[in-house]
């Protein structure tokens, strides 16, 4: 993950109380902090009561993810996708 421009993670719950909510992305978080491997980062959430993901919203997290990496920084929340507001 040295090479990555940055990094996203898509998680299908929900780790309430966490500053990062999906427990899959805490992982990463800690793994990358651990070997020092400094990248921009988005946590995202996918899923929840079962619905399906699409492929426009793939796209959508990866236009993200390379707007993320154009600026140098990482996401602060985390992203919801495919939720109804």
């Amino acid at each position: 993950m040295e090479r990555a421009k940055a990094v996203g993670v898509l998680d299908k719950a929900v780790l309430f109380g966490s500053t990062v909510e999906g427990p899959l992305a805490m992982d990463v978080i800690a793994t990358l902090y651990t070997r020092d491997i400094r990248v921009p980062f988005a946590s995202f959430v996918h899923g929840l009561g079962g619905r399906d993901i699409y492929v426009k919203e793939v796209i959508d997290m990866f236009k993200h993810l390379e707007k993320l990496a154009s600026k140098g920084r990482s996401e602060r929340e985390t992203i919801y996708v495919g939720v109804k507001e």
